[in-house]
Formats: structure tokens, sequence, C-alpha cells
């Protein structure tokens, strides 16, 4: 079988081809168009996110900025609370120990009639010394509901429908509630909390009439002379389980008031004390000398213990 050559039907498949081609290139060239169009859609969308990123990281900085200055101002603000709710605590304290302090004019009248009653030498030698040590001690012992003076009693008791030591005692309990003394703590910090307190809330004042003030009228005027700190840290000391005495001392130009209390040792801090003081009255056993004006940690000055001698002492 044989063919005839034929010019038209060559170029007939050539056209044919190079149609296809033309066709192939468009769809190509459309499809590339198509691509490009998605590319740069992609592009915008893309740097549209960029810069949306960008806003976000720009706020996000801004708002950890801004949390960071909040959390100062809390931080400020916190320390403000704190310090005024501290001033409220110290001035309800405050108020609440001004309001346990108070004398009612029943017991003031009554210490008034117990001084009329008693003569105590203001000053003097040998017994006399011994005679206000002993004054000094009942007005102790009154306060711890130990003491009373009968001829006074009976009248007191008719006006109030209560005994003053049973009152004096009530008045105690609610001053020692003050102090903060918890059963679980040792005789050392008791000391220390009774000493804080009576540093904190009594001040000195010279006595010019030389009146021995009960404990309750000693916190009521906060403030006294050295007999009258000698008596109330005498009767908080017994009322916090310490045996107490009130001592009587003298220099020879001057006479002080301090406490001694039955104890071994007030380590860790120093101390002055007496071995025995049998010969003075006062039970068996080593006596530490307290300064009731001044803190736990002051009780061991040579050059101030040193220059007292003891002329009397009574227990409480």
């Amino acid at each position: 079988m044989s063919y005839e050559y034929s010019p038209f039907q060559e170029y007939s498949k050539r056209d044919k081809s190079k149609t296809v081609l033309l066709i192939t290139v468009g769809v190509l060239v459309f499809l590339f168009t198509i691509i490009l169009f998605y590319h740069l859609n992609l592009i915008s969308k893309y740097q549209r996110l960029e810069e949306d990123y960008l806003k976000l990281y720009y706020e996000s900085s801004n708002l950890k900025l801004e949390r960071d200055n909040l959390l100062i101002r809390i931080g400020r603000l916190e320390d403000e609370v704190s310090s005024l709710k501290e001033s409220y605590n110290a001035l309800l304290f405050k108020h609440q120990v001004s309001e346990r302090l108070r004398i009612n004019n029943l017991l003031a009248n009554y210490y008034d009639e117990v001084r009329s009653l008693i003569d105590i030498p203001k000053r003097g030698k040998g017994s006399n010394y011994l005679e206000k040590a002993k004054f000094m001690a009942e007005l102790a012992r009154h306060s711890l509901g130990r003491m009373q003076w009968p001829v006074l009693e009976a009248r007191f008791y008719e006006i109030s429908g209560e005994h003053s030591y049973t009152m004096a005692m009530r008045k105690m309990d609610e001053v020692f509630e003050l102090i903060d003394i918890k059963s679980t703590d040792t005789h050392i910090e008791k000391i220390e909390k009774i000493l804080r307190f009576i540093t904190s809330n009594i001040r000195y004042e010279k006595d010019y009439d030389e009146l021995f003030l009960a404990p309750l009228e000693t916190l009521a005027f906060k403030s006294g002379d050295c007999d009258d700190y000698a008596i109330l840290a005498a009767s908080l000391f017994e009322k916090a389980g310490i045996s107490s005495a009130v001592g009587i001392f003298t220099n020879g130009t001057v006479d002080h008031a301090m406490v001694l209390i039955r104890l071994d040792s007030l380590s860790p801090y120093g101390f002055h004390y007496y071995q025995d003081l049998t010969g003075m009255g006062l039970s068996p056993g080593r006596w530490i000398l307290i300064e009731p004006q001044a803190a736990i940690d002051r009780q061991y000055d040579p050059k101030w213990f040193n220059q007292w001698r003891l002329q009397a002492a009574v227990e409480v």
C-alpha cells in the first residue's frame, strides 16, 4: 500500500499543532495570571497580617508597660494600706490601753483614804525604810486580791457592793491582757513583755509629795516615780507567776526603789543579783535586781547598779 505526498496535508498538520500550542500557551498564561493574582493577594494579606502583628505587638508592649505600672501602683497602695492598718492598730491599741488603764472614782478615793490611814514617813533611816517597803508591798498585793484594809473595806463594800481588792484585781486582769503574756512564755519572756509594757506606757515623774501610788493609779496617771514603778512592776511580775519583792536602796545621797525577783538567771541578758537575802527576811534563793524603768536588755549596768545599797526589801 502507498500514499501520495500532499503539501497541503502537511501544512494542515503543522497548522493544527501550532493552534494546539497557542491554546496551550494561552492556558498557561491564564493559569500563570491566576497564580500571580493569588500570589499578589497572599503577599497583600501577609503584609496586612504583618502590620496587624506589629500593631498587636506594640499594643501588647504598651499593655505590659501599663500592667507593670499598675503593679507598682498596687504595691505602693498595699504599702499605704499596710501602713494605715498599722497606724489604725496602734491607735486602737492606744485607745484600749487608755480605756483599760482608767480608774474609777471609788478606787481612787479608796487609795487616798488608805494613804491617810497609813502614816508612812517621807524620809528616814533604819526602820523607816522597812515601813516604806512594807506599805509598797501591801499596795502591790491589794491589786492581786491578797490585801485589804478592814477599817475601810466595809464602807467600800456598802457603797459599791464589791470588795475593793476584787475590783482592783478585775481591773488588773484587763491590764494583764494588754501585755499579752501566754501560758507558753518562759519567765524571761514574761519579764521582757512586762518591762516593755511599763516603759512604753509609763513616764517618770518626780513626786514632790512622796506619795506611794497603787499599781492601778500609776497606770491611770501613766506616770510615777521610782517607788510607783517598783510597786507596779512587782505586782505584774507576781501576777505572771514570778516571785517578787520591792526593795528600797540608797547611794548615801538619795534613795531609790527597784524590784527583786527570785530567779536563778536572766540569761541571755546580763543581770545583777543577791545570792542570799534571808537576812532581809526574803525567801531562800537567788534574787535578781530589776530596774523597772529600763528594758530587759539594760538590766546589766555596773555604773548604775553598783552605787545602790539595799536597805529594806519585802516580798509581794
